[in-house]
């Protein structure tokens, strides 16, 4: 219910509203079910194909496939506004095996956008993988989410127009981060100790 609310505000603020938007989410913009591992509950795809026509009637360029998004950005772009879902559902975690693209792929990608259109700008980037981690009690996530924000805040200067204000905050603390669990050997390393 809550996703059928979503989508069409999400589309109709492409323009008016937003430039780009980009994240998972792919699954509600294509059809995946095709696809391994791709299978729809009942109603689902029935949104989907909503979606579908919805942004077919749009200005807007949607992408679900990464290549073809950076090379719309390399041409910069051609003025309509974006809409890229690059994951069927959420971001994986990054320590579950390399991701691409990666959060700082999507940020600089979007500076690049926004720069090509030559006025000042806003972009809001949240990663939220860092507090899921925390909320599953699950370190090792967490700490390579943390990380990853940190590759994405060093891309996202070295990228940024002179005199941006770039600010990084969060909306609430985790509470502390307590590795727990059965006793480990004292001779433990690495990976072992986040188990």
């Amino acid at each position: 219910a809550w996703m059928k609310r979503t989508l069409p505000p999400l589309i109709d603020a492409l323009g008016p509203r937003a430039d780009i938007v980009l994240g998972g989410g792919a699954q509600w913009f294509a059809d995946l079910s095709k696809v391994p591992g791709g299978a729809y509950k009942p109603g689902d795809l029935k949104v989907v194909q909503s979606t579908q026509a919805r942004l077919a009637k749009s200005n807007v360029a949607a992408f679900t496939d990464w290549n073809a998004f950076t090379a719309h950005v390399a041409k910069g772009g051609d003025g309509r506004p974006v809409l890229g879902t690059f994951y069927p559902y959420v971001f994986p975690f990054y320590a579950d095996g390399p991701r691409i693209p990666r959060l700082a792929d999507l940020t600089v990608a979007a500076v690049k956008f926004l720069n090509a259109k030559k006025r000042p700008f806003f972009l809001m980037v949240e990663a939220a993988l860092p507090d899921k981690a925390c909320h599953l009690g699950n370190a090792k996530r967490a700490i390579g989410e943390v990380l990853e924000l940190d590759n994405m805040l060093q891309a996202l200067r070295k990228n940024l127009p002179p005199r941006t204000l770039l600010l990084v905050t969060t909306d609430h603390n985790n509470g502390g981060l307590a590795i727990n669990g059965p006793p480990v050997p004292l001779a433990t390393r690495g990976d072992a100790l986040l188990g």
